[in-house]
């Protein structure tokens, strides 16, 4: 079977990484896989990138009249919206494969114009890493539910009117996908329901197939040694946090891992305590969140990423939404418990007290007192550990996540 996989980056981001594990999990199980991408960074002979000059222009122009679209809304905040208004070489790259299913993946930042989705006739397939399918063009909707009719009066323009433009864009998508034979699939239930609650989709059926990770390279290693390596400090109790410019997306709750970590210093010792950051390097202004912290920048291959993983006592993903939680599921595998919020698509990866702790929702006291609650008793994280690592092995390696991707291939093909 030949499947395309359409994603906008190759490995950046955790719905890149986690396209790109699947597509190599096929291909090791027999089947032509491709993965197309407008940003390529490897050397990797089945990911496909934009090589001519026309084509990289084509994604310039594209992410040009992406901004040119919401250039006049002057007041809006910094949240992530797409228009989809171009589709740049890449993606013309559909309609003349010989695939037999077309997966998508996450194709935001230019990668494509609503309307071309109905262009392709061939099976789609389409994993959901965020909410843009079906809102009127912001990724993370935070608490609003206008998607749930028609959108207008957007908070992520600063919009007051009805007839905005994230209500033409919910017109857009209703118009040109109203008979396209699409196969939703989303990695948590959490998203599903949203899916099945929006106008755009709404009594739809959707897949919930979890994303999936290599146990063989995510897997528990030696703490000194992984520090050693990574230049960490060996006498410290390391909490980290990941994530791609988590300084200015407040999706990302960099806010409330902040106000967690004031109030541990409140009622806990400090003086042993540090803060590890990846996805970013240091920013010109010191987010200043109370304690020592180490940038270490973003990592592209997974060895250095699991050394990481297992460095550090204990992983925190304070999100307000997530999808799935890739940072979370990566974390497990390697052994190290995770601390989050109890909500969204991280109530799918967490198994609260047996692999890590959930905290009430948006509570930053409860947060803190996960941290200290994984990190107080060395019996118990040993115990965590070894319980983290039992669950993803048998509910979210890849090998078992890509069976349920073929059995779904095989239905559509």
């Amino acid at each position: 079977m030949r499947i395309f996989h359409f994603s906008t980056y190759e490995k950046t981001g955790g719905a890149a990484r986690s396209a790109y594990r699947l597509h190599h999990a096929l291909r090791i199980k027999g089947h032509d896989s491709r993965f197309i991408v407008s940003s390529k960074i490897s050397d990797d002979c089945t990911v496909w990138g934009p090589s001519t000059r026309h084509a990289r222009i084509s994604l310039i122009l594209s992410r040009y009249i992406e901004y040119l679209s919401v250039i006049s809304y002057r007041n809006r905040p910094n949240i992530y919206f797409t228009a989809a208004r171009f589709s740049p070489q890449p993606f013309q790259w559909i309609k003349d494969s010989d695939s037999d299913i077309i997966h998508l993946q996450w194709i935001g930042d230019g990668f494509f114009r609503i309307e071309s989705l109905a262009e392709i006739n061939k099976p789609i397939v389409w994993t959901l890493h965020d909410s843009w399918a079906f809102t009127g063009g912001c990724h993370v909707p935070f608490e609003c539910k206008r998607y749930q009719d028609s959108c207008g009066k957007c908070p992520a323009l600063a919009s007051n009117k009805i007839a905005d433009l994230s209500m033409k864009i919910i017109q857009r998508k209703k118009k040109a996908w109203k008979n396209l034979d699409l196969t939703l699939v989303t990695p948590s239930r959490w998203l599903a329901e949203c899916v099945q609650s929006s106008s755009l989709f709404r009594n739809r059926e959707v897949h919930v197939i979890p994303n999936g990770i290599d146990i063989n390279r995510f897997k528990p290693t030696n703490r000194t040694e992984a520090r050693k390596f990574l230049n960490l400090p060996m006498n410290k109790i390391l909490i980290m946090i990941g994530a791609i410019a988590i300084d200015t997306d407040k999706n990302k709750g960099l806010h409330l891992l902040r106000e967690a970590i004031r109030r541990f210093i409140e009622k806990y010792s400090a003086e042993s305590l540090e803060l590890v950051i990846f996805g970013m390097s240091a920013p010109k202004n010191d987010a200043d969140i109370g304690v020592k912290t180490h940038y270490i920048g973003r990592l592209e291959d997974e060895i250095s990423l699991s050394l990481l993983y297992n460095s550090v006592d204990v992983v925190v993903v304070p999100s307000l939404q997530e999808s799935f939680g890739l940072t979370a599921l990566e974390s497990l595998s390697s052994g190290t418990p995770v601390v989050a919020f109890d909500t969204t698509g991280l109530k799918d990866v967490i198994r609260h007290k047996m692999t890590g702790y959930l905290a009430k929702a948006f509570d930053a006291e409860d947060l803190a007192n996960g941290i200290f609650w994984v990190i107080e008793d060395k019996d118990r994280w040993e115990t965590l550990s070894i319980n983290a690592r039992k669950h993803i092995q048998q509910y979210l390696s890849i090998d078992i996540v890509t069976d349920m991707y073929i059995d779904l291939y095989k239905m559509k093909a």
